[in-house]
């Protein structure tokens, strides 16, 4: 009998990445590990509408980065960046409380399209157009 792997740790490290990066020791990890699934559930529970695909963590001294990778990237930034900078504020708010500390580390929040920018219109593949000037596929038993 065989050993059933899930195909997301089949593949990392090789064709996909961590969710989330940074290193720690002690019982820093456990903290991390916390902070990181309480600001991904934050973000999924206020924006369940964006499709959000995916969400990173990067962490350093001074500084948070998240990517949040999203089919609609209006909805999460709002109009004028208004809900990128309340986000941006909570999740200070969520690191201040995390650390303990007076000052909280620094939260830089990067909205990437889900598609990857390659929308049909604009070249990523083959469109309307391209299925528009090609002849009507025939079967291999009509004569031709």
């Amino acid at each position: 009998m065989g050993h059933k792997v899930h195909p997301y740790g089949f593949r990392l490290g090789i064709v996909t990445d961590w969710k989330s990066r940074w290193y720690a020791e002690g019982n820093q990890y456990r903290q991390y590990v916390l902070s990181d699934d309480r600001i991904r559930e934050y973000l999924k529970n206020l924006l369940p509408h964006a499709a959000i695909s995916r969400i990173e963590i990067e962490r350093t001294r001074e500084r948070v980065r998240v990517d949040v990778h999203t089919a609609r990237p209006g909805i999460v930034i709002g109009r004028r960046g208004v809900q990128a900078d309340e986000i941006r504020g909570t999740l200070e708010q969520m690191e201040t409380k995390a650390a303990r500390a007076v000052t909280g580390k620094d939260v830089n929040i990067q909205v990437h399209d889900a598609q990857g920018g390659q929308h049909r219109d604009q070249g990523g593949g083959p469109g309307r157009q391209d299925l528009l000037c090609r002849p009507p596929r025939r079967r291999r038993d009509e004569p031709p």
